[in-house]
């Protein structure tokens, strides 16, 4: 097996791996987001008394848990997490497959960087039998092929 069948199989397990245990950082990001989120559903199934304070409550927590998110995960784009429980669910979702995409960069990176080397390998060795041919023989040496718009 090569280093580029190797770098290929490396990424799906990961990404296998990862459907049933996320990383760290994945599981960073969501207990962060989860301590607002749990405030903002609270504040939401509370009686008419006391869900104006517990809202206020919800907001606040938000904003402490989004700067904590800031600090913890700098790649992720937006860092707001919002103050009502459907709409900090799906930034959960959202940030979940950010950090997951920024976990398998590194992997994708290096199977895109063995691919493109295995195919400029290629592309050299066509070009070597090409002008070997052309010393040996009286044939022209084959051109690519170009679409012409006309």
């Amino acid at each position: 097996m090569d280093e580029l069948d190797e770098a290929r199989r490396e990424l799906a397990d990961l990404t296998e791996w990862w459907k049933t245990e996320p990383p760290r950082e994945v599981r960073d990001v969501q207990r962060i987001i989860d301590v607002a989120r749990e405030a903002s559903e609270k504040a939401e199934h509370a009686n008419p008394f006391t869900r104006g304070w517990l809202r206020h409550a919800a907001e606040r927590t938000a904003a402490e848990q989004s700067q904590l998110l800031k600090q913890t995960a700098p790649w992720l784009e937006n860092t707001t997490i919002p103050a009502t429980y459907a709409e900090a669910n799906a930034f959960r979702t959202n940030a979940s497959k950010a950090t997951l995409d920024h976990m398998r960069k590194p992997y994708e990176d290096r199977v895109r960087r063995l691919n493109r080397s295995r195919f400029n390998e290629r592309i050299k060795q066509r070009l070597a039998e090409n002008i070997e041919k052309a010393k040996t023989t009286h044939e022209p040496i084959p051109q690519p092929h170009h679409r012409h718009s006309r």
